[in-house]
């Protein structure tokens, strides 16, 4: 069982992060709710900040998930603080990521119930208590106005009324309310948050990605909230410009004064009227977040519980189908509040939970901590400044790393991440070559040796490349290239799509030659040699599928030799594209855009989003600026195409996404036929 969640999470190693390049080290801290001066604590126990609350933590990345608001004494503090160090990490080549939480979600909302007196305190100017009497006047006028509209009787607006109100309306609460609405700073600067993102290898946010969004990507989670908050402000907007709400109600104001419009309007028969259908849009909305918004549902990312209340056995396959998607090795949450105050660890490093009621004075108990992630080291940090190892580099979540990249003799290779096997592959000894294969230009097979290390690679040094069209095969192309210089780059536009189907690879000299080192996929046989011994993956379906997205990717490098010897099935039966020095060729056109059908959902949102700029930097020294503005017009053929038959068929005809079956069975499974190339 060991060995298959190993090999399941080394599958799912190599991501693309969401958030630029995977940072040394990542701290996480989950709901402070207002409480800075443990929040400072803990961003000091960790070096993040020194004494003066400046930023110290060079390139690291600090992830808060959201809750920063409510409840607690200082929330203004804490968002001023975060504020800042978004500036000053940023400055330091750092970052600062803060997330939403359910309780920004409740102010987005204009729910304001758990705001607490001291927190609307700290907005008090010496213009509040006019404010208030003005609020007042303002409000006494209101209800006036709306009381003869809906021809109800008025309510007593004196002395006790007064009283009452101004107990409802704490001093700072205009202000509060004002700073944290659509035109306000802090209000602004909140409603830019996201709700969820990945950096290097973990996914962050505030609850869970629950079964109703698990089939979503982390984009589309993201803008849901953000059309939603937007939505909700326009509503606000339209209702505030017909005066029927003050600019200071919550969200119950609102409702009812939409609710109340509605049936006036219905009652002097304009039901049909098209501002009355609106109201109506706006009063269902406001009364329905609860049940149907992203924001406020319960099984929603910003509420679900069950990461920490559900049994393990009961969503293993939804954090598993979770990472697979999102290319992720674990999730760090906040949001539940656990009576032991420490942070666990669940199923086997998949799941972190960070909220352990730093807020001590509403979680009796409670104390502060955060999560440092540091290369394949977790590691759990409390307020006092103690530290608990959660993961060692010893420990499976390592072991899972690096079982994907194996040495001749079968055992993983002892590279910490990816940088440190391209950088063995550019520089270790090689020992032996030797000539392998069949063709007119044969590669060489090499054994590369440092360090008492053995790993072996495939060395290819052939470099042509014409124009003016020729033949290949029974085909006829406008230009031609097959050269090592495409293994290097075939390597790159796979890490920029977030793909781990080709091998690692560098060019380098070997002997008097120059040429490209890919690393040698061990235990592994080649799509021709699995037909003629009959050997079914396990999975069909996942096989099937990684064959449509390598038709996406072969028509994307212009790759115009794929063939069955260069398709590998390796001993965790996982697709391997191999050999793409005839790629690349200047041809603008797609080599065989009748072979695309469908594409995943990931793939397709890698290629909507490559930038022309990084292409160029990652490709430059292997493609001549004719070849890469070629592959972009390839790219964007293929968008079209992809769009085109979606519009034809449907998206779940076209699209699709990688479901999680668990490792365990797929490796016990002993299916064996004849199912063909997959088409």
């Amino acid at each position: 069982m060991r060995f298959a969640a190993a090999i399941f999470s080394a599958l799912l190693l190599l991501s693309s992060p969401v958030r630029g390049r995977a940072p040394e080290r990542i701290v996480a801290i989950g709901d402070i709710h207002g409480e800075l001066h443990i929040f400072r604590q803990l961003l000091r126990h960790t070096g993040l900040i020194d004494d003066a609350d400046r930023w110290v933590g060079g390139s690291a990345t600090l992830v808060q998930t959201g809750d920063f608001l409510d409840r607690g004494p200082d929330v203004r503090g804490v968002m001023d603080l975060l504020m800042e160090l978004q500036a000053r990490s940023a400055e330091a080549g750092g970052q600062v990521i803060v997330l939403l939480g359910n309780h920004e979600a409740m102010n987005l909302t204009f729910e304001y119930r758990d705001v607490g007196v001291e927190a609307y305190s700290s907005f008090v100017d010496e213009h509040s208590e006019r404010r208030r009497d003005e609020a007042f006047s303002a409000w006494k006028t209101h209800v006036l106005r709306r009381a003869a509209s809906l021809r109800i009787k008025v309510p007593g607006l004196g002395r006790a009324a007064r009283k009452q109100w101004l107990n409802r309306h704490p001093p700072g609460l205009l202000e509060y309310r004002e700073a944290l609405g659509p035109t306000g700073e802090y209000g602004q600067w909140v409603r830019e948050r996201p709700v969820v993102v990945r950096v290097g290898d973990s996914l962050f946010l505030h609850a869970g990605i629950g079964p109703e969004s698990v089939d979503q990507d982390l984009a589309e989670i993201n803008d849901e909230v953000r059309e939603e908050i937007a939505i909700l402000d326009r509503h606000r907007s339209y209702l505030l410009e017909r005066k029927l709400i003050l600019p200071f109600s919550d969200r119950t104001e609102i409702w009812t004064a939409a609710k109340q419009e509605v049936e006036l309007r219905q009652a002097r028969g304009t039901r049909d009227a098209p501002e009355t259908r609106h109201l109506h849009e706006i009063a269902s909305q406001f009364g329905s977040l609860t049940r149907d918004s992203a924001l406020l549902r319960g099984d929603g990312p910003l509420w679900y519980r069950g990461y920490a209340l559900e049994p393990e056995p009961n969503i293993r396959q939804l954090i598993e189908s979770t990472l697979e998607r999102n290319r992720a090795r674990r999730v760090v949450a906040g949001h539940s509040t656990l009576a032991s105050a420490t942070i666990p660890a669940r199923l086997d490093g998949r799941i972190f939970l960070i909220d352990t009621g730093m807020l001590s004075s509403y979680y009796p108990g409670g104390r502060g901590s955060a999560l440092e992630i540091d290369g394949d080291s977790v590691t759990a940090v409390y307020e006092d400044g103690e530290r608990i190892a959660l993961v060692e580099p010893d420990e499976p979540a390592v072991e899972a790393a690096l079982a994907r990249w194996l040495g001749p003799d079968g055992a993983a290779l002892p590279f910490r991440d990816e940088v440190e096997l391209l950088a063995f592959l550019h520089s270790a000894k090689v020992t032996q070559a030797e000539e392998f294969g069949e063709g007119v230009t044969r590669p060489e097979r090499l054994v590369l040796e440092s360090g008492g290390v053995r790993v072996r690679a495939i060395f290819h040094d052939v470099h042509i490349e014409t124009m003016g069209g020729t033949r290949h095969g029974r085909s006829f192309v406008s230009s031609f290239r097959d050269s090592y210089l495409s293994q290097a780059a075939a390597y790159e536009v796979s890490r920029l799509l977030g793909l781990d189907s080709v091998p690692p690879t560098v060019v380098r000299q070997v002997g008097d030659r120059e040429g490209s080192v890919a690393l040698w996929i061990e235990e592994a046989i080649n799509e021709r040699r699995r037909r003629e011994l009959d050997i079914r993956p396990p999975d069909l379906a996942r096989w099937v599928r990684s064959f449509h997205d390598m038709r996406i990717f072969d028509n994307l490098i212009n790759n115009i030799d794929r063939n069955e010897g260069n398709i590998l099935l390796d001993s965790a039966w996982k697709l391997w594209m191999i050999d793409h020095t005839r790629a690349f060729a200047s041809s603008s056109q797609l080599p065989d855009r009748e072979s695309v059908k469908r594409c995943s959902r990931s793939l397709l949102e890698a290629l909507r989003g490559l930038e022309e700029e990084e292409i160029q930097n990652r490709l430059s020294p292997y493609l001549s600026k004719v070849g890469i503005r070629a592959m972009l017009k390839r790219r964007n053929r293929l968008l079209e195409l992809i769009d085109d038959r979606i519009r034809e068929l449907g998206e779940s005809a076209v699209l699709f996404d990688y479901k999680a079956r668990p490792l365990s069975e797929v490796l016990g499974s002993s299916q064996v036929g004849s199912p063909g190339t997959p088409g």
